[in-house]
This record gives C-alpha cells, structure tokens and sequence, in this order.
C-alpha cells in the first residue's frame, strides 16, 4: 500500500502548480494583448442585416435614408470589454488579428459591450478600393484601412437604442463615433431631396453605388427587408464556353455559365462564371447546353476542376455587371437574356 507523501512534499508540489498556474495567465494575457483574441462565444454571431435589389427609381424616395455603399468586406464588429472580433459575413475569418489598428480604436469605443454593423475597407485618399480583407501586408502597404460603420445591432447602454427606429439609432450612433479615426461612420444622407445627387457623385468618383433604408426600420439580422441597394451597372454580351458543375440544389443541372469575350487575336477569352438564375431558367439551359457539341479551349487551364462541359462558341447572353478587373474580368456578373441577335464574335474585350 503507497505511503502519503511528507506534508512539505505535498506543499512544494502546490507551490509548482500554482506557478504554472500564474505564468499560463500571464502568457493568455500578453496573447489577448498582442493578437486581440477575442471571447466572444460562437453562439453568439449575429448574421448582418441584408439588401434586395434596388433602382435609381427609388432615388428621392420621402422616408428612406441613403448610405454609401462601400466596396470591402462585411463584417461585424464584437466588442467585449478589451475583447475585439470583427466577423465576417460567412462566419468563416475573424479579421480582427490581421488589423491591431482598427482593434487599437475599437478598444475605445464608449461602450463596454457592443455590436456594430459595417465593411471593412481600404481607401486612396477619399476613395475606396476594393481589396480583400484577407490581402497581404504588402498588398496592403499603399492603402488606409477604415471600418466603415453602417448601424449598431446591440449595445449596453440603458435603454438600448439598437431598439430604436433606424433613423434615431444611426443619430445616436454618429453623436459615438469619430469623424476622423480608422473607425467611423458610413456617410449618411438623412434628406430624401439630395440622395440623387449624392449617388451622382459616388458613383462618378468610381464608388460602388448606394443603399436606400426605410427610416424607422428595426435591425433584422440576417432578413433581406427594409433595405435595397442601388449600383451603377454596365452590360456585356459574352459567348457561353460552357457550364461548371452544380452543387446542392443545382446538382442535377449545373452552377454557372462559363463565359467569354474575343481578344484582338480572336482567341476566346474567358471573363465570368455567370450565375442569377431561376429554377426554370437552370433546368431550360441545362437542356440546351446538352443539345450543343462540345469544345476543347486549351489555351484555359485555371477552372478545369470546375467544368461540367465546355461547348463550341454558339451561344450568346447579356449580363449586367458592376465593373471589370485589371485582367478584364467581370465582377458580379448577372444573367440577363439570351442573345440571338447577335453573332458571338461581336462578342469582343475592350481594347482600351
């Protein structure tokens, strides 16, 4: 049978596990401290409130509130005390580590425990740029990071006015925020009479476009009402080079529409993976896509994993899409209709 050890055995041994014990508290304090991991529980995510499709026909309308619509990331920033995240809209990243500059100011908001919606995003000069949140710090270097704030989804305050109507809760929450810091508020247009013109001017400047928001709505997470947005939009008509595989719900049909444009050596050039299709629409070109022979583009190898079947040049549609990259792609692309009127090699990149 094992003897108890001696009592000043048993002390040293208490004395040990309490030093562990001290330097493993002191090592998750310099890590809070450094890296700005946060406590916020997973149960807690709130998903941000989201947009239905808009028109410039809204413009003007009496009762809705405009801000800008800024080309970053969503995020949602959580603060607890000196714990910071900023959630991405897919739960999937927490930026917060990657940015010590937003965290720095989000420590000195004037609430202990609040939730913030808004876009992180980079700006040259009083432009912003789209860059991934994600991006390198190289990538990063010749640009100023800011959170742009849309609205305030919780906060500790006493009455809460997240509870308020959107109008007083953007007029509390601009009377918190700096005008100047990493951290502030989406510009705001409260006058139904001046939102055409401000939407002129953002999206002259190269601005993405804007967001009309009934005035004395609630935060919704997660919910497309109350708020539409409205962006200047460009169309194109592309050849279809073929389809890519579906996944989920589309997995009997396809995913997207390959599509392409001719380069000034008449090669085909793929520009888009074109989706914004309803049920019937998927199921209809699906049935077409099977009737077309298929094609050989080896000049293309990057998507090659993706592709269901790839088709002879035959096919022409119209998308709308915002703009295009520095490799002419286009970005978030939109089925329109087809295009029998029109042959697919009219179907040309820009030249300049």
């Amino acid at each position: 049978m094992p003897k108890n050890p001696p009592p000043e055995q048993i002390q040293r041994r208490k004395e040990r596990r309490l030093a562990r014990k001290g330097r493993s508290q002191a090592q998750t304090q310099t890590k809070l401290e450094t890296e700005a991991t946060p406590a916020v529980p997973t149960g807690y995510l709130i998903p941000p409130m989201l947009c239905k499709d808009g028109s410039e026909e809204m413009l003007g309308t009496p009762g809705y509130i405009l801000q800008q619509k800024y080309d970053g990331s969503r995020v949602v920033l959580y603060k607890e005390g000196y714990n910071i995240r900023f959630i991405g809209r897919s739960f999937k990243n927490d930026f917060a580590p990657m940015y010590p500059e937003l965290v720095a100011e989000a420590r000195e908001l004037p609430w202990d425990r609040c939730v913030l919606d808004a876009e992180l995003t980079f700006f040259r000069g009083e432009t912003d740029v789209f860059i991934t949140a994600l991006a390198t710090a190289e990538t990063k270097t010749s640009y100023e990071v800011r959170l742009m704030v849309f609205d305030i989804i919780s906060c500790d305050e006493s009455p809460d006015p997240s509870k308020l109507g959107l109008r007083d809760r953007l007029l509390y929450l601009g009377s918190k925020l700096s005008v100047s810091g990493h951290i502030r508020m989406a510009l705001t247009i409260y006058d139904h009479q001046q939102h055409r013109e401000h939407y002129h001017r953002i999206v002259s400047g190269g601005g993405e476009g804007v967001v009309l928001k009934e005035a004395n709505s609630p935060y919704l997470p997660g919910e497309r009402r109350h708020w539409y947005k409205v962006k200047k939009t460009q169309t194109a008509e592309c050849v279809v080079m073929g389809v890519t595989e579906g996944t989920g719900v589309r997995k009997e049909t396809f995913g997207a529409l390959i599509l392409g444009q001719y380069d000034e050596q008449g090669i085909l050039q793929p520009v888009a993976n074109c989706s914004g299709f309803t049920q019937a629409e998927l199921a209809d070109i699906h049935l077409l896509i099977g009737t077309i022979p298929e094609e050989t583009y080896t000049h293309v190898q990057k998507w090659r994993s993706q592709v269901q079947k790839l088709i002879q040049p035959v096919l022409v549609v119209e998308v709308e899409y915002m703009d295009r990259t520095n490799t002419q792609k286009l970005r978030f692309p939109r089925f329109i209709r087809f295009r029998n009127d029109k042959q697919p090699t009219e179907c040309r990149l820009p030249t300049e």
